[in-house]
């Protein structure tokens, strides 16, 4: 199938990409295109003036124009293209001004126009003067040729009209020049402009993704290094104390309540280390691949019972009263997910309940949302740090008889409760009791 150029996507094509080329050398290709059709258009004036020795050098030029362009826009020998251009330009009007009526004819706004094209297409500074330099002394030089030798300057107007139109035609070329010249770098400069700005803003936009990033990373690196410090001295302490007991219970002959109550905190620790490694892993999970939500229809009351049996004995050991919910309320949600975060809650309100209190775990449906509350009266959460109490910057409190944690339980919880497309909300008074929220859209479920 034949393609069909539109003159926009031509003109583009032929003058070059500033992908490809520099505005200097799009400039050049433009000039070399123009200064053809220029040239095409002067040769039947120069013909209807019998300026046949002008119109030898109009093809002349028109040729060089071609392997100009070709040098630059092909095979990309953009600034041997262009000081080839500069020697062509001024030697072809010189011939122009010995051939075409020297000072009489329009040559004066030739070298103008060399002169001006000259200055655009140079790249620096020492360039364009240099190109003014040889173009005043040229014309300089010519002048004074004429001046010195008239005839050496081989034509004469037969009618003072064609001086008229000559120097007409001239001016209007030289008019044509400029403006499309200026108006081309004007147009180029706000093009070019615009580019360095767009260019500016995205590197902008980068250095500040990359400013947001290295934030992120550096708030990430800190938190790890806060927690392995945190896990370090948390779980060396109850292996240790572990293997202190396993060597007591094998090593040494104990009476049987001693070696009951050994058991006992044997277990305690070992239950205590098992929830921090499982909250562990499972946070390390969520910050690696996330967490994988497989819904399905669930009895928060069984689901509860289920997840707590080694609350329940913590709870009896300790003197506190462990309520579970009376009602079954089914809900479509991850049981295990959901196990996490109520075992978590229940274990912190444990621990910061003191003998004789309760810790009441609730399940209701609202209309909006179906929200499962943990609500003790222990200890509460001082005022001071409720903000932080959902990170890693607050420091792990000792419960009500010394119990400790890794201070991951609850940051842990919100990560869970936003993967179950819930929130996690909270409401503390110190020395009364906290209550615990975790609700879950009315959506998510069809029971």
């Amino acid at each position: 199938m034949a393609r069909h150029y539109r003159p926009s996507y031509l003109w583009a094509k032929l003058k070059g990409s500033p992908n490809e080329f520099s505005l200097q050398g799009r400039i050049f290709h433009s000039i070399c295109i123009f200064g053809m059709i220029g040239l095409l258009i002067s040769a039947p004036i120069n013909y209807s003036l019998h300026q046949y020795e002008a119109l030898y050098i109009l093809f002349v030029a028109i040729a060089l124009l071609i392997i100009f362009f070709v040098l630059s826009r092909v095979a990309k020998r953009v600034e041997l293209a262009i000081g080839m251009f500069g020697v062509a330009i001024n030697i072809f009007f010189a011939l122009i001004f010995l051939f075409a009526g020297g000072i009489n004819g329009p040559n004066l706004l030739s070298f103008l126009i060399a002169l001006f094209l000259m200055i655009i297409i140079s790249s620096s500074k020492r360039s364009k003067m240099m190109w003014c330099a040889i173009n005043i002394c040229l014309m300089g030089g010519l002048l004074y040729v004429q001046y010195r030798h008239p005839n050496w300057v081989s034509f004469e107007y037969e009618k003072l009209t064609d001086r008229l139109w000559d120097h007409w035609f001239q001016y209007i070329i030289l008019a044509s020049v400029l403006y499309y010249g200026t108006s081309y770098i004007i147009t180029n400069y706000e093009f070019e402009r615009k580019s360095a700005a767009d260019r500016s803003e995205s590197i902008r936009q980068q250095n500040l993704e990359i400013s947001v990033q290295k934030e992120e990373l550096e708030r990430l690196n800190a938190e790890k290094d806060r927690l392995f410090s945190i896990i370090a001295h948390d779980l060396r302490v109850p292996v240790g104390n572990v293997y202190n007991y396993m060597n007591l219970l094998f090593e040494t002959a104990l009476e049987p309540d001693k070696r009951q109550y050994i058991e006992q905190e044997l277990k305690k620790q070992l239950a205590g280390t098992s929830a921090m490694l499982t909250n562990l892993l499972t946070w390390a999970q969520q910050q690696i691949k996330g967490i994988t939500v497989k819904s399905e229809p669930v009895n928060i009351r069984t689901c509860i019972r289920d997840a707590l049996e080694i609350e329940f004995e913590t709870a009896q050991t300790k003197g506190v009263k462990l309520e579970l919910p009376g009602e079954d309320v089914v809900v479509s949600t991850d049981r295990y997910v959901l196990q996490i975060v109520i075992r978590n809650l229940v274990n912190n309100a444990l621990k910061f309940t003191a003998p004789n209190g309760f810790v009441r775990v609730t399940a209701a449906a609202t209309a909006n949302a179906i929200v499962v509350a943990v609500a003790d009266n222990g200890l509460g959460i001082p005022e001071e740090v409720q903000a932080t109490i959902f990170t890693l910057h607050t420091d792990p409190k000792t419960g009500t008889r010394n119990e400790k944690g890794v201070g991951l339980g609850l940051l842990l919880c919100r990560g869970l409760a936003e993967a179950l497309g819930g929130t996690l909300r909270f409401k503390s008074t110190s020395g009364e009791g906290t209550t615990f929220s975790l609700e879950l859209p009315v959506e998510k479920n069809n029971y």
